[in-house]
Protein backbone atom coordinates (compact mmCIF):
# COMPACT_ATOMS: atom_id res chain seq x y z
CA UNK A 1 0.00 0.00 0.00
CA UNK A 2 1.39 3.62 -1.09
CA UNK A 3 -0.27 6.45 0.88
CA UNK A 4 0.61 10.15 0.53
CA UNK A 5 -0.15 12.05 3.54
CA UNK A 6 -0.48 15.82 3.43
CA UNK A 7 -0.29 17.48 6.89
CA UNK A 8 -1.01 20.79 8.48
CA UNK A 9 2.16 22.07 9.67
CA UNK A 10 0.69 24.60 12.07
CA UNK A 11 0.85 23.68 15.56
CA UNK A 12 2.03 20.17 16.81
CA UNK A 13 -1.93 18.66 16.87
CA UNK A 14 -2.30 17.30 13.39
CA UNK A 15 1.40 16.09 12.71
CA UNK A 16 1.20 13.84 16.19
CA UNK A 17 -2.16 12.54 15.47
CA UNK A 18 -0.94 11.71 11.97
CA UNK A 19 1.77 9.97 12.83
CA UNK A 20 0.34 8.12 15.53
CA UNK A 21 -2.18 6.49 13.08
CA UNK A 22 0.65 5.68 10.40
CA UNK A 23 2.08 3.87 14.00
CA UNK A 24 -0.98 1.83 13.53
CA UNK A 25 -1.01 1.03 10.57
CA UNK A 26 2.69 0.15 10.50
CA UNK A 27 1.97 -2.54 12.23
CA UNK A 28 -0.65 -4.11 10.39
CA UNK A 29 0.70 -3.31 6.74
CA UNK A 30 3.17 -5.22 5.50
CA UNK A 31 5.33 -3.32 2.43
CA UNK A 32 3.85 0.23 3.39
CA UNK A 33 5.40 2.68 1.54
CA UNK A 34 4.75 6.63 2.54
CA UNK A 35 5.28 9.82 1.40
CA UNK A 36 4.67 12.90 2.55
CA UNK A 37 3.64 17.02 1.66
CA UNK A 38 4.39 19.42 4.59
CA UNK A 39 5.88 22.77 5.63
CA UNK A 40 6.92 23.99 9.26
CA UNK A 41 6.56 21.73 11.94
CA UNK A 42 4.67 18.99 10.24
CA UNK A 43 8.06 18.98 7.58
CA UNK A 44 10.56 19.33 10.52
CA UNK A 45 9.27 16.34 11.92
CA UNK A 46 8.69 13.75 9.14
CA UNK A 47 11.74 14.93 6.49
CA UNK A 48 13.60 13.13 9.66
CA UNK A 49 11.62 9.97 9.23
CA UNK A 50 9.96 9.32 5.80
CA UNK A 51 10.55 10.98 2.15
CA UNK A 52 8.98 14.68 2.83
CA UNK A 53 8.25 17.17 0.23
CA UNK A 54 7.92 21.01 0.96
CA UNK A 55 5.32 22.96 0.22
CA UNK A 56 3.69 25.98 0.57
CA UNK A 57 0.78 26.46 3.83
CA UNK A 58 -1.31 28.27 5.44
CA UNK A 59 0.32 31.56 7.64
CA UNK A 60 -1.75 32.16 10.71
CA UNK A 61 -0.12 35.72 12.04
CA UNK A 62 -1.75 36.71 15.11
CA UNK A 63 -0.07 35.94 18.22
CA UNK A 64 -3.19 37.18 20.74
CA UNK A 65 -5.91 35.29 21.83
CA UNK A 66 -8.27 36.20 18.75
CA UNK A 67 -8.58 34.66 14.85
CA UNK A 68 -8.66 37.50 12.91
CA UNK A 69 -10.51 36.25 10.05
CA UNK A 70 -9.67 39.15 7.46
CA UNK A 71 -6.31 39.33 8.66
CA UNK A 72 -6.00 35.50 7.78
CA UNK A 73 -7.54 35.64 4.14
CA UNK A 74 -5.13 39.00 3.29
CA UNK A 75 -2.29 36.95 4.61
CA UNK A 76 -3.21 34.09 2.75
CA UNK A 77 -4.24 35.52 -0.84
CA UNK A 78 -1.80 34.22 -3.05
CA UNK A 79 -2.11 30.24 -1.09
CA UNK A 80 -4.00 29.35 -4.08
CA UNK A 81 -0.90 30.13 -6.61
CA UNK A 82 1.27 28.40 -3.62
CA UNK A 83 -0.80 25.17 -4.06
CA UNK A 84 -0.91 24.97 -7.82
CA UNK A 85 3.19 25.92 -7.49
CA UNK A 86 3.85 23.25 -5.01
CA UNK A 87 2.16 20.77 -7.22
CA UNK A 88 3.69 21.26 -10.52
CA UNK A 89 7.43 21.74 -8.43
CA UNK A 90 6.79 18.00 -7.03
CA UNK A 91 4.43 16.72 -9.70
CA UNK A 92 6.57 14.15 -11.48
CA UNK A 93 7.52 12.47 -7.85
CA UNK A 94 3.92 12.39 -6.96
CA UNK A 95 3.11 11.21 -9.90
CA UNK A 96 6.21 8.73 -10.22
CA UNK A 97 5.45 7.93 -6.35
CA UNK A 98 1.88 6.57 -7.54
CA UNK A 99 -0.31 6.85 -4.08
CA UNK A 100 -2.87 4.44 -3.75
CA UNK A 101 -4.75 6.97 -1.40
CA UNK A 102 -4.31 10.48 -0.59
CA UNK A 103 -4.89 11.32 3.71
CA UNK A 104 -4.76 14.90 4.27
CA UNK A 105 -5.91 17.33 7.25
CA UNK A 106 -6.80 20.91 6.51
CA UNK A 107 -5.11 20.96 3.34
CA UNK A 108 -6.97 21.60 -0.16
CA UNK A 109 -4.18 21.03 -1.75
CA UNK A 110 -4.47 17.10 -1.11
CA UNK A 111 -7.93 17.39 -2.99
CA UNK A 112 -6.27 19.11 -5.86
CA UNK A 113 -3.89 16.41 -6.13
CA UNK A 114 -6.29 13.51 -5.49
CA UNK A 115 -8.52 15.12 -8.61
CA UNK A 116 -5.47 15.46 -10.59
CA UNK A 117 -4.46 11.87 -9.93
CA UNK A 118 -7.96 9.92 -9.70
CA UNK A 119 -7.56 8.95 -6.34
CA UNK A 120 -9.20 8.74 -3.38
CA UNK A 121 -8.77 11.39 -0.34
CA UNK A 122 -9.37 10.89 3.23
CA UNK A 123 -9.54 14.17 5.46
CA UNK A 124 -8.70 13.31 9.00
CA UNK A 125 -9.94 16.61 11.20
CA UNK A 126 -11.76 17.60 14.40
CA UNK A 127 -14.12 20.29 13.37
CA UNK A 128 -17.42 18.63 13.40
CA UNK A 129 -20.41 20.06 11.71
CA UNK A 130 -23.16 18.42 13.58
CA UNK A 131 -21.79 19.71 16.63
CA UNK A 132 -21.36 23.77 15.09
CA UNK A 133 -25.42 22.98 14.46
CA UNK A 134 -25.91 23.13 18.54
CA UNK A 135 -23.37 25.60 19.36
CA UNK A 136 -25.44 28.30 20.52
CA UNK A 137 -22.33 31.57 19.86
CA UNK A 138 -22.54 31.53 15.78
CA UNK A 139 -21.25 34.66 14.26
CA UNK A 140 -20.49 35.71 10.78
CA UNK A 141 -16.88 35.38 11.43
CA UNK A 142 -16.99 31.23 12.46
CA UNK A 143 -19.40 30.71 10.12
CA UNK A 144 -17.54 31.86 7.04
CA UNK A 145 -14.84 29.39 8.45
CA UNK A 146 -17.29 26.61 8.80
CA UNK A 147 -18.53 26.59 5.14
CA UNK A 148 -14.76 26.94 4.31
CA UNK A 149 -14.24 23.26 6.36
CA UNK A 150 -17.27 21.83 5.13
CA UNK A 151 -16.34 22.48 1.54
CA UNK A 152 -13.02 20.75 2.16
CA UNK A 153 -15.06 17.60 3.36
CA UNK A 154 -17.63 17.85 0.45
CA UNK A 155 -14.14 17.56 -1.61
CA UNK A 156 -13.12 14.83 -0.03
CA UNK A 157 -14.44 10.96 -0.38
CA UNK A 158 -14.18 10.16 2.98
CA UNK A 159 -14.08 12.53 6.36
CA UNK A 160 -12.81 11.19 9.92
CA UNK A 161 -13.11 13.39 12.99
CA UNK A 162 -11.65 12.30 15.71
CA UNK A 163 -14.55 13.47 18.90
CA UNK A 164 -13.97 13.15 22.56
CA UNK A 165 -17.19 10.26 22.22
CA UNK A 166 -17.55 8.49 19.50
CA UNK A 167 -20.62 9.65 17.51
CA UNK A 168 -23.16 7.75 14.51
CA UNK A 169 -21.47 8.56 11.38
CA UNK A 170 -23.34 10.32 8.58
CA UNK A 171 -22.90 10.97 4.72
CA UNK A 172 -19.06 10.76 4.26
CA UNK A 173 -18.31 11.53 8.11
CA UNK A 174 -17.00 8.77 10.45
CA UNK A 175 -16.45 9.58 13.65
CA UNK A 176 -14.16 7.81 15.77
CA UNK A 177 -12.50 8.04 19.47
CA UNK A 178 -9.75 10.53 20.72
CA UNK A 179 -6.21 9.70 18.81
CA UNK A 180 -3.24 9.90 21.27
CA UNK A 181 0.05 8.70 21.05
CA UNK A 182 0.17 6.85 24.45
CA UNK A 183 -1.67 5.69 26.83
CA UNK A 184 -1.24 5.95 30.57
CA UNK A 185 -1.14 2.42 31.10
CA UNK A 186 2.04 2.21 28.88
CA UNK A 187 4.00 4.81 30.99
CA UNK A 188 5.86 3.93 33.83
CA UNK A 189 4.02 4.35 37.22
CA UNK A 190 3.14 8.36 38.44
CA UNK A 191 5.68 7.76 41.31
CA UNK A 192 8.36 6.61 39.17
CA UNK A 193 7.90 9.54 36.65
CA UNK A 194 7.96 11.87 39.79
CA UNK A 195 11.47 10.58 40.39
CA UNK A 196 12.48 10.38 36.91
CA UNK A 197 11.75 13.73 36.01
CA UNK A 198 12.98 15.53 39.75
CA UNK A 199 9.43 16.90 40.70
CA UNK A 200 8.94 17.73 44.12
CA UNK A 201 5.32 18.15 43.64
CA UNK A 202 2.37 17.80 41.10
CA UNK A 203 2.62 20.41 38.42
CA UNK A 204 0.30 22.68 36.29
CA UNK A 205 1.61 22.23 33.05
CA UNK A 206 0.80 25.18 30.25
CA UNK A 207 0.06 23.44 26.96
CA UNK A 208 0.42 26.42 24.07
CA UNK A 209 0.89 23.38 21.46
CA UNK A 210 3.59 25.26 19.35
CA UNK A 211 1.77 28.16 17.55
CA UNK A 212 2.16 32.01 18.65
CA UNK A 213 -1.25 31.79 19.87
CA UNK A 214 -0.55 31.07 23.15
CA UNK A 215 2.55 33.42 24.26
CA UNK A 216 0.29 36.25 24.98
CA UNK A 217 -1.38 33.92 27.60
CA UNK A 218 1.36 32.66 28.88
CA UNK A 219 3.30 35.70 29.41
CA UNK A 220 -0.34 36.48 31.65
CA UNK A 221 0.55 33.15 33.23
CA UNK A 222 4.09 33.99 34.31
CA UNK A 223 3.04 37.44 36.19
CA UNK A 224 0.15 36.10 38.09
CA UNK A 225 2.17 32.97 38.45
CA UNK A 226 3.99 34.01 42.21
CA UNK A 227 0.32 34.32 43.75
CA UNK A 228 -0.25 30.65 43.69
CA UNK A 229 1.58 27.98 45.96
CA UNK A 230 2.38 25.73 42.55
CA UNK A 231 4.73 24.62 39.74
CA UNK A 232 4.04 25.75 36.83
CA UNK A 233 5.77 24.32 33.43
CA UNK A 234 5.36 25.48 29.83
CA UNK A 235 5.33 22.72 26.94
CA UNK A 236 4.86 23.92 23.62
CA UNK A 237 5.82 27.47 22.79
CA UNK A 238 8.19 28.58 20.13
CA UNK A 239 10.12 30.76 22.01
CA UNK A 240 11.30 30.20 25.29
CA UNK A 241 9.43 32.48 27.54
CA UNK A 242 12.23 34.67 30.36
CA UNK A 243 11.50 33.36 33.97
CA UNK A 244 9.39 30.25 32.63
CA UNK A 245 10.14 26.31 33.53
CA UNK A 246 10.25 25.48 29.88
CA UNK A 247 10.16 22.01 28.20
CA UNK A 248 10.06 20.30 25.17
CA UNK A 249 7.00 19.19 23.53
CA UNK A 250 8.30 15.20 23.24
CA UNK A 251 7.77 14.15 26.99
CA UNK A 252 4.69 16.23 27.71
CA UNK A 253 3.02 13.09 28.11
CA UNK A 254 4.78 11.81 31.33
CA UNK A 255 4.57 14.93 33.00
CA UNK A 256 1.07 15.06 32.18
CA UNK A 257 0.55 11.66 34.29
CA UNK A 258 2.34 13.61 37.02
CA UNK A 259 0.23 17.04 37.19
CA UNK A 260 -2.60 18.54 39.05
CA UNK A 261 -3.84 20.35 36.15
CA UNK A 262 -3.36 21.55 32.38
CA UNK A 263 -4.07 25.55 31.13
CA UNK A 264 -4.34 25.03 27.70
CA UNK A 265 -6.19 26.35 24.38
CA UNK A 266 -8.63 24.30 22.85
CA UNK A 267 -6.69 22.29 20.41
CA UNK A 268 -8.54 18.79 20.31
CA UNK A 269 -4.89 16.68 20.81
CA UNK A 270 -4.40 18.04 24.16
CA UNK A 271 -7.75 18.13 25.28
CA UNK A 272 -7.96 14.70 23.67
CA UNK A 273 -4.81 13.90 26.16
CA UNK A 274 -6.25 15.38 29.31
CA UNK A 275 -9.87 12.94 29.22
CA UNK A 276 -7.81 10.06 28.50
CA UNK A 277 -5.61 10.86 31.45
CA UNK A 278 -8.40 12.14 33.51
CA UNK A 279 -6.75 15.62 33.97
CA UNK A 280 -8.17 18.62 35.09
CA UNK A 281 -8.09 21.46 32.12
CA UNK A 282 -8.54 24.68 32.34
CA UNK A 283 -9.29 25.83 28.36
CA UNK A 284 -8.97 29.74 26.93
CA UNK A 285 -9.96 28.46 23.29
CA UNK A 286 -8.91 31.13 20.28
CA UNK A 287 -11.35 33.69 20.01
CA UNK A 288 -13.08 33.37 16.82
CA UNK A 289 -11.28 30.00 16.09
CA UNK A 290 -14.23 27.63 14.91
CA UNK A 291 -12.33 24.50 16.05
CA UNK A 292 -11.06 25.46 19.01
CA UNK A 293 -14.34 27.22 20.30
CA UNK A 294 -16.07 24.07 19.61
CA UNK A 295 -13.76 21.63 21.34
CA UNK A 296 -13.72 23.70 24.51
CA UNK A 297 -17.70 24.07 24.05
CA UNK A 298 -18.05 19.86 23.89
CA UNK A 299 -16.41 19.30 27.41
CA UNK A 300 -17.93 22.51 29.33
CA UNK A 301 -19.25 20.12 32.18
CA UNK A 302 -16.23 18.61 32.67
CA UNK A 303 -13.63 21.59 32.71
CA UNK A 304 -13.17 25.05 33.43
CA UNK A 305 -13.49 27.44 30.86
CA UNK A 306 -11.23 30.08 31.09
CA UNK A 307 -11.74 34.01 30.56
CA UNK A 308 -8.86 35.73 29.11
CA UNK A 309 -9.78 38.89 31.28
CA UNK A 310 -9.57 37.30 34.41
CA UNK A 311 -7.04 34.71 33.99
CA UNK A 312 -6.09 34.81 38.12
CA UNK A 313 -9.32 34.11 38.58
CA UNK A 314 -9.88 31.37 36.13
CA UNK A 315 -6.72 29.54 37.34
CA UNK A 316 -8.41 29.97 41.10
CA UNK A 317 -11.25 28.78 39.82
CA UNK A 318 -9.74 25.40 38.23
CA UNK A 319 -7.97 24.62 41.63
CA UNK A 320 -11.07 25.12 43.81
CA UNK A 321 -13.15 22.66 41.34
CA UNK A 322 -10.14 20.21 41.25
CA UNK A 323 -11.40 17.83 43.24
CA UNK A 324 -14.98 17.94 41.71
CA UNK A 325 -13.51 17.61 38.34
CA UNK A 326 -11.43 14.58 39.28
CA UNK A 327 -14.61 12.81 40.20
CA UNK A 328 -16.31 14.02 36.85
CA UNK A 329 -13.27 12.83 34.87
CA UNK A 330 -13.25 9.74 36.29
CA UNK A 331 -16.68 8.69 35.96
CA UNK A 332 -16.26 9.30 32.29
CA UNK A 333 -15.86 6.23 29.87
CA UNK A 334 -12.94 7.57 27.16
CA UNK A 335 -11.90 5.13 24.93
CA UNK A 336 -8.40 6.20 23.23
CA UNK A 337 -9.01 3.94 20.43
CA UNK A 338 -9.08 6.56 17.35
CA UNK A 339 -5.88 5.88 15.59
CA UNK A 340 -6.85 1.94 15.63
CA UNK A 341 -10.61 2.51 14.11
CA UNK A 342 -8.90 5.20 11.25
CA UNK A 343 -6.17 2.64 10.49
CA UNK A 344 -9.27 0.18 10.33
CA UNK A 345 -11.29 2.66 7.47
CA UNK A 346 -8.28 3.48 5.26
CA UNK A 347 -7.22 -0.12 5.66
CA UNK A 348 -10.52 -0.92 4.27
CA UNK A 349 -10.92 1.66 1.76
CA UNK A 350 -7.44 0.31 0.50
CA UNK A 351 -8.72 -3.26 -0.44
CA UNK A 352 -12.06 -1.78 -1.98
CA UNK A 353 -9.51 0.46 -4.19
CA UNK A 354 -7.40 -3.36 -5.02
CA UNK A 355 -10.67 -5.18 -5.80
Amino acid sequence: MRILFVVTGLGYGDTIRINSILDELHNRVNGLEVLFLAYDHSYDYFHKKYPTLKIGGYNFPDKKMEFKTNRFILRNFYLPIKWASSYLKHKKKIQEFDPDIIISDFEPIANIISSKLGKKCITIFGYDPKLFEKYPEKNKKISLQAKYIEQIYRRSDIVIVPNFKKKENYGNINYVNPVIAIRPSELPSKQELMKKLRLKKEPILVMLGGSNYGVDLAKKILKISTNFNEEFILFGSKKKIQGFHFKFAKNFLEYLKTCKAVITLGGKLTLSECLVFKKPVLVFPIKNHIEQLLNAYSIRNVSVQGDIDDIEGSIKKLLENINDLNEKLNALDIKPTGAEETADIIISEANILKK
